[in-house]
């Protein structure tokens, strides 16, 4: 941002408190690319960034008022857009686990569970999951979930092959320890948890 900038910003933000539509368009031109890049970089995907951006600058709109003596808009909506990707992600990542979940009750019929222990074994792999250090679950989420092979996930988190295959087998073990050491007596939970962790992955 150059000097000039420095000093219509804060003025646009005044007009912006009041409810100029005019000073509302006029940021959104002057971050719309920026904030989408940031978001895309970290959604993948352009058709949920533009939705999120569009989340981002109604936001900024509805709580216009708060910002009439704001000196940094643009952090603002860097951060917001940043938690707002990321809360897509967490949701995304938690909605696969339950279809996954769900998918693996079904086909096992040698091991049938009331609804009660499926909301235990749903909540337990959840848990063992989200104890994973950050990259070996990014790992385990991109295999496990979104169908990646060994090269595409190794592309994607510029890793090698035999890294990612490391993170799956110390995930595996990591997941089944998890749920053994909660619930030591339920061999249909774990029975369950086993067939997830080992269900055939991509190669």
């Amino acid at each position: 941002m150059n000097r000039e900038d420095c000093h219509i910003e804060p003025l646009l933000l005044q007009e912006l408190a009041q409810g100029s539509s005019s000073a509302f368009d006029k940021l959104y031109y002057r971050y719309y690319e920026p904030v989408r890049l940031n978001i895309l970089k970290i959604v993948r995907d352009e058709t949920v960034a533009d939705d999120i951006l569009q989340e981002v600058f109604i936001s900024l709109w509805q709580k216009r008022e708060k910002f009439s003596s704001y000196e940094k808009i643009g952090g603002w909506l860097f951060v917001t857009s940043y938690n707002r990707s990321l809360n897509y992600l967490r949701n995304l990542s938690a909605e696969r686990l339950r279809q996954k979940t769900a998918k693996i009750v079904d086909i096992s019929r040698d091991w049938p569970l009331e609804n009660s222990s499926q909301e235990m074994q749903l909540q337990l792999l959840e848990e063992a999951i989200a104890q994973l250090p950050p990259q070996r679950r990014r790992v385990f989420e991109l295999c496990r979930f979104e169908g990646k092979s060994y090269d595409e996930a190794a592309t994607e988190l510029s890793i090698s092959k035999n890294t990612v295959k490391e993170h799956l087998v110390r995930s595996k073990e990591s997941i089944l320890s998890y749920v053994h050491h909660q619930r030591p007596q339920n061999q249909k939970i774990t029975a369950l948890a086993l067939a997830f962790v080992f269900e055939n992955c991509f190669f």
